[in-house]
């Protein structure tokens, strides 16, 4: 078998996973809190996108203890989730870069450097979750570590739409550019709530995107074998 192909293959083992984690964060991590900053729905996002005391607030109350505890039961989760989702980046854009678009290798390193940027966020998230007094000393770290993540993710996003207009499947740049645009500008203009809401939905459109590329794909080269 040749080498994108094994990769592309190997982009449904990944999808799987994900969608398994995504279902186990659900019966984990927390759905909902009271107490976010303006514009956030998601308590995670509310909770890596903070930038103040008061946007920390609803993670430091004293009555906090269950949501808490929640967001510390879906870390454990979460040490393995970035594998996943990193690695089906990393095999979809290196099945394009072995099928001639080798502007691709740049988008696996990008997918790469979001796997430890979402275990240095982790690290720092738990010291945040462990000691609620001393948290607000942790968001210069915080905002670094969730920055670097969003922005890997969106760059990985970024070379993947290049890589497929080029290879002529525009319909699924078009679905990828939304994440490489959506996290550049939550950063610009401050991570308002909405925003960053919009920015988490169109990364999981680009995930959406990315088993359905492998497929295509792997079709495209049989017909294309046959022919």
């Amino acid at each position: 078998m040749k080498p994108a192909n094994l990769a592309f293959l190997s982009a449904f083992g990944f999808t799987a996973a994900v969608i398994v984690f995504v279902v186990l964060f659900g019966q984990t991590m927390p759905q909902t809190a009271a107490g976010m900053a303006e514009g956030y729905e998601t308590p995670i996002l509310a909770l890596e996108f903070a930038n103040s005391r008061d946007d920390l607030a609803f993670v430091r109350a004293e009555d906090a203890g269950e949501l808490r505890a929640g967001f510390i039961a879906g870390q454990r989760l979460d040490v393995w989730f970035p594998l996943a989702y990193g690695g089906l980046m990393i095999v979809v854009l290196a099945g394009l870069a072995l099928r001639g678009r080798p502007l691709a290798w740049v988008g696996v390193l990008a997918a790469a450097i979001a796997i430890p940027a979402d275990w240095w966020e982790n690290a720092v998230i738990h010291q945040i979750l462990t000691d609620p007094e001393g948290a607000p000393a942790h968001l210069p770290a915080l905002a670094a570590s969730t920055f670097t993540k969003w922005f890997a993710i969106s760059g990985a996003a970024e070379i993947f739409a290049l890589a497929v207009l080029r290879q002529g499947w525009w319909p699924l740049a078009i679905l990828a550019l939304p994440c490489s645009i959506a996290w550049p500008v939550v950063a610009v203009m401050g991570a308002p709530g909405g925003l960053a809401e919009l920015g988490s939905t169109a990364t999981t459109l680009f995930f959406l995107t990315l088993p359905v590329t492998a497929g295509w794909a792997l079709y495209r080269g049989r017909r294309e074998k046959i022919a």
